[in-house]
């Protein structure tokens, strides 16, 4: 077996790691904090979470370069990381707007008409439509929540956009691609069916969501 390279994009920290495919032996490691939040004092006491998905990229390539240096050839790529929380990026897989982290409350918030906040309306529906338990039951600072309260707030971009996880976006990022998930992600949204392994379409168009939004 060749080795393999694994990156993982956290909140904390953003490693690179080489590891012998065949002995499982680390050749190499990098490891930075990740200093990309740009939450102002005020958000924070609002309990919002935003960080900035540029510098995530910057800090990322850091670590790659650092563990390039060993010289050690790389035949696969793993990557993984933060699956909660949610990035919005345009057709050039652009970020449009800050990263909103799982810590994120923002779907708690009471709206100025008086109604239900998002995750409440967001947690009734997941139980209306899905009775057997297949969607995550959701929370604040899950892609389906906040997803929601900018529904409801009128703050999803007019142009087309995608909402991606973390991880998703970096590797779209050095791949040249648009962003893809995985099931393992796509569960921690709370609008996938995990039994059959496909977005909760109904649960989606019952939020006031699309289908095509998401990756």
């Amino acid at each position: 077996m060749s080795n393999h390279l694994g990156l993982d994009v956290g909140t904390t920290t953003i490693t690179a790691i080489i590891v012998d495919g065949d002995t499982g032996a680390c050749l190499a490691k990098a490891t930075a904090l990740n200093d990309s939040e740009i939450t102002s004092d005020a958000d924070r006491r609002l309990g919002r979470s935003e960080w900035n998905a540029g510098r995530v990229l910057e800090v990322l390539r850091r670590v790659l370069s650092e563990v390039s240096r060993s010289g050690h050839v790389v035949g696969a790529i793993g990557v993984t990381g933060q699956m909660h929380g949610m990035l919005l990026v345009d057709s050039e897989c652009c970020a449009i707007g800050p990263f909103v982290g799982w810590q994120d409350q923002r779907a708690a918030e009471v709206p100025p008409d008086g109604g239900e906040p998002a995750i409440a309306r967001l947690l009734e529906t997941v139980c209306e439509v899905d009775p057997d338990g297949n969607v995550c039951r959701p929370k604040t600072g899950y892609m389906g929540a906040t997803l929601s309260w900018m529904s409801t707030q009128n703050r999803l971009p007019q142009a087309p956009f995608t909402a991606c996880f973390l991880p998703d976006f970096v590797a779209a990022r050095l791949t040249g691609s648009h962003p893809v998930t995985d099931a393992t992600n796509a569960a921690g949204s709370g609008l996938f069916d995990v039994k059959s392994r496909v977005w909760c379409t109904q649960l989606i168009e019952r939020m006031g969501l699309r289908e095509d939004m998401l990756p």
